[in-house]
């Protein structure tokens, strides 16, 4: 079914099942209010029916001439015109099992005016967002017609952090690179239930002591970005944000030694395939850190590759 098709029987669809909730407010609430109640929801059960049947002159019968309808992304439509181009064959149009729930409000202005509010969720498996409509019912004649129907979408759910972090996923498991004077060992894991990759590293070089270090990688909500915080076992700690630049992925990062030296680096991951990435950096420490001297760190480029996991 065309989708403004679709969306035009939204408040038919909420009229005529008898699993709507539906609630009439008025001055009148009495034997009379029901009996015009009644008479919407027969009106739109005719809708309904003509839809199913693809009937184009039932529909417009339906619909006042100068009835209007303006869909979720805010394109105004005649009904009589958007009616006459698209219902032109029988479309099947039943109601599936995992249809949207609708709860809708039915609220007489006048005697011959009511309007109709209604919210949709997004269906049993999730697929849609949903939204709300808002139509007008007006009384021709002795009979209720349609004379405007505003649609609203509802703003998709934002990603989990999970969800924001799984174009990382590829650094899970374990790795090791070697450079010219020592080996690094990294185990990445997901923690927190799924809200932060986690990664662990140790650095062991011929004569000297391991360094180790734990990285946490996570979505900053307020800076709109991935970002990650560093702590090393001989105090120091950084943090710093990821970006995508093509195939790679670029971190630039803070960070500050045990003894209060502070300085910039620029780490670049690229992975090659999926047992190999290579990690190159650059950096700087601050001038107050350099005392004068030269500010620039070492160049550093490792190619890392999986080893078998820890069990």
């Amino acid at each position: 079914m065309h989708p403004r098709r679709y969306l035009m029987a939204v408040v038919c669809l909420a009229l005529a099942s008898s699993a709507i909730a539906i609630t009439v407010r008025g001055e009148d609430e009495g034997v009379e209010s029901k009996a015009e109640e009644q008479a919407v929801r027969t009106a739109a059960r005719e809708y309904l029916a003509a839809m199913r049947s693809g009937d184009a002159k039932a529909l417009l019968k339906l619909w006042t001439a100068e009835g209007d309808y303006v869909d979720a992304t805010g394109q105004t439509f005649k009904a009589h015109e958007l009616l006459r181009d698209e219902t032109t064959r029988p479309v099947p149009v039943d109601e599936p099992a995992d249809a949207p729930a609708v709860e809708s409000s039915l609220r007489f202005i006048t005697a011959d005016v009511a309007i109709e509010d209604g919210m949709m969720d997004g269906g049993a498996d999730g697929a849609g967002h949903g939204g709300r409509f808002a139509a007008v019912w007006v009384k021709r004649d002795d009979r209720w017609m349609l004379d405007s129907l505003r649609e609203t979408a509802a703003a998709p759910p934002s990603p989990s952090p999970n969800e924001r972090l799984q174009p990382l996923a590829w650094l899970l498991g374990e790795w090791v690179g070697k450079s010219d004077d020592a080996v690094i060992l990294v185990s990445s894991h997901w923690c927190d239930g799924g809200c932060y990759i986690e990664r662990d590293f140790v650095v062991r070089g011929e004569g000297r002591e391991p360094v180790g270090g734990t990285q946490r990688i996570g979505w900053d909500p307020v800076a709109g970005k991935i970002k990650s915080w560093n702590f090393d076992t001989q105090g120091g700690s950084g943090e710093g944000y990821w970006r995508r630049d093509g195939e790679r992925w670029v971190v630039v990062s803070k960070e500050v030694t045990a003894d209060g030296q502070k300085s910039t680096s620029s780490a670049a991951y690229h992975p090659v395939d999926d047992g190999q990435f290579v990690w190159e950096a650059t950096g700087e420490w601050d001038a107050q850190s350099a005392g004068g001297a030269d500010a620039k760190l070492p160049a550093q480029r490792i190619e890392f590759r999986r080893a078998k996991e820890r069990k």
